[in-house]
């Protein structure tokens, strides 16, 4: 295979899988954790745990720079880049495990087309980022088992460092580093110092977290740190009030959800059965059947010609199966943990033509596993491409457009989190939410809060047929006024008076 026509895969792979996520990027505000991730990089915000310092900087370095669209649409636009490269990635791996350039190359698309890949792809989500970087991890320590210069080890700690400073999930991908060493020629020392050094000086970007939050407060920047929440409920410009131990160590290690917990399952093995069964059930959802077993045809033949390959693969991307499996009953998308290991299979499936069959020519492995990875590629294709109509989802703008309608300007207004992020987002990035303040959060959890916040402004409460449930177990019928609001869906609730009204 000439050098050209594997640039040709790589760059193809990239530019496949980019357009499509661009061109189904949603232009405005999301919802969820979607809506706070393209508000807080614009803002230097402090976004919920574990902070993610280095995308929230990109991120506002990318918005700044590329002023095109809504700030919603380039930050969805980043996520598209990152994942475009991690699909570019994979293409460069199957290459180095053997595949030929088309099948590298429908290999990627496999991947790149996969639904939770795509949604990745065309959202602002920190775990894009992060993919990306697991995925240049796991094609550095490849080339540097392949020939051995420093450049690949150096240029694999980096994106380790960096992938560190984006989301805590890349530590899972540093085994395949150690292995690729191990099985290597040992460098020298001194390759090994500046390795760890590039490898852990990226972890400064952490600093970023306290610093922000010093100077939020130090300016009073955030709203709700002022009369009357107090800082009861942060806004997305202080999360956790970072600049304290306690939420500093808050923001940056999950400990409230049980992140900790859930990874020290990896030195658990008597759950990795159960775990890799789970593991399982989620790719089989995500790529078509027939291309799985390529992927494990793929994986035999490596193993077979060329046994530390197989080790620094399999090293970077399954480690993190338990602690998914540990972390599922909080965790409400596990499958964004698993997308490297996706990316592996579908490379492995490229890589399966090598596998050595008796009386079986090369050439004639290589259009078979070409003309499957075509049909799965279709597949995917077919099941996932009502992804471009999320362009047109109008996400959480409409829920911004109610509360502008329908509260009054000056008012406080206690949404749950689906909704009050979006509503950050018009607050701090759109500016279009006047003087109202945005509290996030159950309307339960603020009840012995509302007698003194209705002294200075009126309250209302923006709730969901879900949340009603919750208004319903703490309020008595005399202690608000709910009206259906003018979208048909959300409860728009005022608290009339607190005094001895609530149970």
């Amino acid at each position: 295979m000439s050098q050209r026509a594997a640039v040709c895969s790589v760059v193809f792979s990239f530019a496949a899988a980019f357009a499509a996520y661009a061109y189904s990027a949603p232009l405005g505000p999301g919802t969820w954790d979607t809506a706070e991730l393209q508000t807080v990089p614009y803002i230097l915000g402090i976004a919920h745990p574990t902070g993610f310092p280095f995308y929230t900087l990109a991120g506002w370095l990318f918005t700044h720079v590329f002023a095109v669209g809504s700030i919603a649409w380039r930050m969805n636009v980043l996520s598209g880049l990152c994942v475009g490269v991690a699909a570019a990635a994979t293409s460069l791996i199957a290459l180095l495990l053997g595949a030929g350039a088309v099948e590298a190359c429908l290999g990627s698309l496999l991947f790149a087309w996969c639904s939770a890949v795509w949604n990745k792809g065309s959202h602002a989500d920190p775990h894009a980022m992060s993919l990306m970087f697991v995925m240049l991890v796991l094609a550095f320590a490849v080339l540097y088992v392949r020939r051995g210069a420093p450049r690949y080890l150096l240029a694999a700690c980096a994106c380790g460092g960096l992938g560190l400073a984006t989301h805590p999930e890349v530590l899972y991908s540093l085994p395949a580093i150690a292995v690729a060493v191990c099985v290597r020629r040992w460098p020298r020392w001194n390759v090994i110092a500046f390795a760890a050094a590039v490898l852990v000086l990226p972890l400064a970007f952490y600093a970023y977290l306290p610093l922000r939050s010093a100077y939020v407060v130090a300016h009073h920047l955030d709203p709700n740190a002022a009369p009357p929440i107090f800082g009861t409920v942060p806004s997305e410009l202080d999360a956790n009030h970072a600049s304290t131990p306690a939420g500093f160590i808050d923001e940056v290690s999950g400990r409230q959800f049980g992140a900790s917990n859930a990874a020290l399952t990896l030195f658990d093995v008597r759950k990795y059965p159960a775990a890799f069964a789970y593991w399982w059930q989620q790719s089989y959802a995500q790529i078509p059947p027939f291309a799985i077993i390529l992927g494990g045809i793929g994986a035999i033949g490596l193993l077979v010609r060329d046994w530390r390959l197989a080790a620094v693969v399999f090293a970077g991307t399954f480690g993190v199966v338990p602690f998914v499996y540990a972390f599922k009953a909080v965790e409400g998308d596990p499958n964004r943990y698993f997308l490297p290991s996706f990316a592996l299979m579908a490379a492995l499936a490229a890589a399966s033509s090598r596998l050595a069959i008796p009386r079986t020519e090369q050439g004639a492995r290589s259009i078979f596993v070409s003309i499957v990875l075509f049909g799965a590629v279709a597949l995917q294709w077919m099941d996932n491409s009502s992804s471009l109509n999320g362009r047109y989802d109008s996400g959480g703008q409409g829920t911004i457009d109610t509360v502008r309608r329908d509260i009054p300007d000056g008012a406080i207004v206690v949404a749950i989190w689906v909704d009050a992020t979006p509503l950050e987002y018009a607050e701090f990035v759109d500016q279009s939410l006047g003087t109202r303040l945005i509290v996030p959060g159950w309307p339960g959890e603020f009840i012995d809060r509302y007698a003194a916040w209705e002294k200075v402004k009126p309250v209302y409460i923006f709730a969901d047929p879900h949340a009603m449930d919750n208004i319903h177990a703490n309020f008595s019928p005399k202690s608000i006024s709910d009206v259906v609001s003018s979208d048909g869906y959300h409860h728009i609730v005022r608290v009339l008076s607190t005094a001895g009204a609530l149970h």
